[in-house]
């Protein structure tokens, strides 16, 4: 079942491409979204090593988790 947090998730992938300056997998070079939509339900997420301030990545961790209840709210 979909809840707002998938906004959450949404909104972290875009999070990471203004802070990284990269779109989110672009070291994945996927070729056909089914890959990608697998590997997402496999918990696959972007290379955050690049990301200096450990806040930062522990919170992008948090808004993408594979468990949608982890996630924070927007509140």
């Amino acid at each position: 079942p979909y809840s707002f947090k998938v906004n959450v998730y949404s909104f972290s992938m875009i999070a990471y491409e203004i802070i990284t300056c990269h779109p989110p997998f672009y070291e994945r070079n996927y070729r056909n979204h089914s890959k990608l939509i697998q590997d997402v339900k496999k918990n696959v997420r972007p290379d955050i090593l690049m990301i200096e301030d450990q806040n930062i990545r522990i919170f992008l961790q948090r808004c993408w988790s594979n468990e949608p209840s982890e996630r924070p709210d927007f509140d």
